[in-house]
């Protein structure tokens, strides 16, 4: 879908990080509704006022989008967004400074964080995400 090029400090850094690895999207696909586990990662925090330190990931299961209430409203398309909740014996969820950060399933880019847990508690544990099969097209390089 796109390509970066990284200058500097980070450029170093991430010839040496042998374990990261390009995720492919796949712009247009069709959505599937399935139980199957999702996996979120980004630097947010991960207490309300605890800073990231490192890259963390979460075990989500796509929902309906009312599942992610308080955070999405009743007129909101799912063809737009999508709903992540903690998958079955998990409690992880987006927290602050997670947006932007990938939704990936089958190795493949579905979603962008949009919004979700601004408290990194357990009273909101869902996450919202923008599609990237609805804005792919839209996506200059």
């Amino acid at each position: 879908m796109c390509a970066v090029k990284v200058h500097g400090p980070l450029a170093r850094a991430s010839r040496r990080a042998s374990s990261i690895r390009l995720i492919q999207t796949r712009g247009g696909a069709k959505r599937r509704r399935s139980a199957s586990p999702k996996s979120q990662v980004g630097w947010g925090k991960t207490a309300t006022d605890t800073p990231g330190k490192r890259l963390k990931s979460a075990t989500l299961t796509l929902a309906p989008l009312k599942g992610c209430a308080p955070f999405t409203d009743p007129g909101e398309s799912a063809a737009l967004k999508a709903c992540g909740i903690p998958a079955a014996g998990t409690h992880g969820s987006v927290c602050r400074g997670d947006s932007g950060g990938p939704l990936v399933a089958g190795g493949k880019v579905i979603g962008v964080a949009s919004t979700g847990n601004k408290y990194c508690d357990d009273q909101y544990p869902v996450s919202v995400f923008t599609r990237v099969s609805a804005i792919a097209a839209g996506l200059v390089v």
